[in-house]
């Protein structure tokens, strides 16, 4: 029942607020999806500590080719829920006062990119879990087509194309795997362990899948449109791409691509890794040369994701807890950064860093909270990221120290471009454009200090965090290693 609500009712919600008046839009959207926050938090506290899968439903849907309504939630899934609706409702409310065309249809779109990632996130048969990841598309497409800014129409066509790439090769993958390996049987989260494929039939379908999971994330070199994406959306429309829609990617990949083609892991591994390290290099030194918040902050997350991407090709258990207790606190820190820039847009109509600077005097409530953010983001000690990325970077040390050296790096580069971003938009004295700059307002303030405390809480309290996806990561980890052991060139079934 519960697998159920989390995916019913925020489908449910947009269609009322389609249904709804006009008035106050973001403050009814966020109140109702409250709800589904509430209830996560009650499937949190009914969730057993190790992690394993729980509140399973399970109904035949097509018989052939065998698809099930098969949903279940284990600890990982869970943790990424959990996360999707601790933000959903701040990221309707940051758009409250905002001037807004057709506003029922726009929070309708992000109640139904909600009901699409937790079906990501709980779908437990192959196909099924198909449906709900291009499901996500759809809003993703219009929120950027409509509501986008002036170049919206040409970036839009370049996002939908990747992704459409992308997503086409990864269903060839799972075609082929229903038609070869199946047996006519649904493929779920258990039998994806067992099937016999030929080694260099798994590169193959590893690469169809990795294609989508790339672009989503995205990965050097498939990261092309995230820049310009980010600066042109929305910013509530850049707040899901960044903080919530690469984590269906990083989720996927251990859901189905790495205990379906574990051979093939093994092989691509090392190679992903190192292109992941130099990601995060990569990115972090372009972001320092940014001069605009939102193309700063697109190069900040791919740094981030690049880290995570290395944590759990590490192979290591320590390496792969790390990445996902990064992507939940990575999911806080970048929709709380996406809300300052809100507030810095709607007051100055732009985010450019030479028509900024000076806010700490006009704006001291505002200043203090952009600085925590900022310092969160930069992994400083005690905040929510900071353990999250020794310990992802800890497991990469156990692959590689090498790898983990040039990963370490990071945490150098995010304190360089956060503190030259601040130091020129905020500090320094105020110009022309800024001289009027308002302090939050009451709904503001509602919208980003729930960020602030989650900082500092998770900044303390990670165990609960790690517990959730021990079950499911170390049930992996012991799966991969024991396909050390088993014969290279797996014979074709009959």
């Amino acid at each position: 029942m519960i697998s159920l609500l989390l995916i019913i009712l925020p489908l449910v919600f947009g269609l009322l607020i389609l249904a709804g008046p006009k008035q106050s839009t973001a403050k009814f959207s966020a109140l109702l999806s409250f709800i589904p926050l509430a209830i996560s938090v009650y499937a949190y506290c009914s969730f057993r500590a190790n992690g394993a899968a729980e509140f399973a439903v399970n109904q035949v849907w097509i018989k052939n080719p065998a698809i099930n309504i098969k949903f279940t939630v284990d600890g990982i899934a869970l943790l990424l829920i959990i996360l999707t609706n601790i933000c959903i409702p701040f990221v309707h409310l940051s758009a409250n006062g905002r001037n807004l065309d057709r506003p029922r249809i726009y929070h309708f779109l992000i109640f139904l990119m909600q009901t699409a990632l937790i079906g990501v996130f709980i779908a437990d048969d192959l196909l099924l879990y198909y449906v709900f990841w291009e499901l996500t598309i759809i809003p993703a497409y219009f929120l950027l087509l409509y509501w986008g800014g002036k170049d919206r129409r040409r970036i839009t066509f370049k996002f939908f194309l990747y992704t459409v790439f992308g997503s086409l090769l990864m269903m060839v993958s799972i075609l082929y795997l229903y038609a070869n390996y199946s047996q006519g049987a649904a493929i779920d989260s258990v039998s994806i362990y067992g099937m016999n494929i030929q080694v260099q039939t798994q590169h193959w379908l590893f690469i169809g899948f990795l294609m989508a999971f790339a672009v989503k994330l995205p990965l050097i070199p498939f990261h092309t449109w995230q820049a310009n994406t980010y600066h042109m959306a929305p910013t509530q429309g850049t707040m899901i791409l960044s903080g919530l829609l690469a984590k269906m990617a990083l989720f996927s990949i251990v859901r189905w691509m790495i205990p379906g083609l574990q051979l093939a892991t093994l092989t691509f591994a090392p190679y992903l890794i190192l292109a992941a390290v130099l990601g995060v290099i990569y990115a972090g030194i372009v972001a320092i040369m940014q001069k605009d918040l939102k193309r700063m902050f697109a190069y900040v997350s791919l740094a981030h994701i690049s880290l995570m991407v290395a944590g759990i090709f590490s192979l290591t258990l320590t390496g792969m807890q790390g990445a996902f207790t990064q992507a939940f606190s990575h999911g806080l820190n970048t929709i709380a950064l996406f809300i300052c820039v809100e507030v810095i847009s709607s007051r100055l109509g732009t985010t450019e860093f030479a028509k900024l600077g000076g806010l700490r005097k006009q704006a001291p409530k505002f200043t203090t909270a952009f600085f925590v953010v900022m310092l969160a983001t930069a992994a400083i000690p005690f905040s929510n990221s900071f353990i999250s990325e020794v310990v992802t970077i800890y497991g990469i040390f156990q692959h590689s120290p090498l790898f983990a050296l040039m990963a370490a790096f990071s945490l150098v580069l995010g304190a360089v471009f956060m503190l030259r971003m601040f130091r020129q938009t905020v500090l320094g004295p105020a110009n022309p454009n800024t001289a009027g700059f308002r302090d939050l307002n009451n709904t503001e303030a509602f919208t980003i200090y729930p960020f602030v405390i989650l900082i500092f809480v998770f900044g303390v309290v990670y165990q609960p965090i790690f517990d959730l996806s021990f079950e499911p990561l170390n049930k992996l980890i012991e799966s991969v290693t024991s396909s050390h052991f088993t014969m290279p060139n797996t014979v074709l079934p009959d």
